[in-house]
């Protein structure tokens, strides 16, 4: 049943939504429940130093550095992920995908001749991350992760029909990457506390709205608690060092 909160981590997020408006849901049968399917992989939308900034900025901080970060929201979440569910995903032998920005096409490709060193940090994925060492990391044009990034291909080669999705923001890419698997028939699950917004209000209504129609939404360690193993075939890593 449609509620007027959107829980994650134990915190209700209050949404802006009258009774009446949530009863509308209620009524048209929206909500997605959290299941995972045969097989799944992770995909981690946009966790580069450019969308988190340095790690224990506030926004305004991190947006000094640089302007599309997300400051402390997308570091919270970003050690979520490693600290929590990427443990589990390793142990599962579950791929992962590191999605992030692609440069405009009058750019020479990511680390070729012609990138400064400021280019490289920027577009780098942060270092608890890169620390990882397990994931491919492929770029995207659009906010979706699903647009012209062969990873559609990739997932169907590998049997998949679950996808984790975590990252930033919310209500952008997120959000994007979850409406495109819905449509490519794949069940999505977003992390909720492994996704960031620089808005807290489009953050809780991104993820109402992600609920009730096109991923379910489920803490890190609640998936954690729920991975069991995958038999992947994974694509030629790149590192991003």
């Amino acid at each position: 049943m449609p509620s007027p909160h959107v829980v994650v981590s134990g915190e209700a997020l209050a949404l802006p939504f009258s009774a009446e408006e949530i009863a509308v849901y209620e009524r048209a049968g929206y909500g997605t429940a959290f299941e995972l399917g045969r097989r799944t992989a992770f995909v981690g939308i946009d966790f580069t130093n450019e969308f988190c900034g340095p790690e224990g900025a506030d926004l305004a901080e991190a947006m000094a550095v640089h302007r599309l970060a997300c400051g402390a929201p997308a570091w919270t979440a970003a050690r979520t992920v490693v600290e929590v569910l990427m443990p589990a995903v390793i142990a599962a032998g579950i791929p992962a995908y590191w999605m992030i920005r692609a440069e405009p096409s009058n750019r020479p490709p990511l680390g070729a001749p012609g990138w400064s060193a400021a280019d490289l940090e920027r577009n780098s994925l942060v270092r608890p991350i890169r620390e990882l060492g397990h994931g491919t990391v492929l770029t995207k044009t659009g906010p979706s992760a699903f647009f012209d990034t062969g990873l559609d291909t990739v997932l169907r080669r590998d049997g998949i029909d679950t996808v984790l999705l975590a990252g930033g923001v919310t209500s952008g890419c997120v959000r994007a990457s979850a409406v495109d698997a819905s449509s490519h028939g794949f069940r999505a699950v977003v992390v909720g506390d492994g996704v960031f917004d620089r808005s807290a209000t489009s953050h809780a209504v991104a993820l109402f709205e992600m609920s009730m129609k096109y991923a379910a939404i489920a803490d890190a360690a609640q998936i954690a608690g729920r991975l069991a193993p995958s038999i992947p075939t994974p694509t030629t890593e790149r590192n991003e060092e």
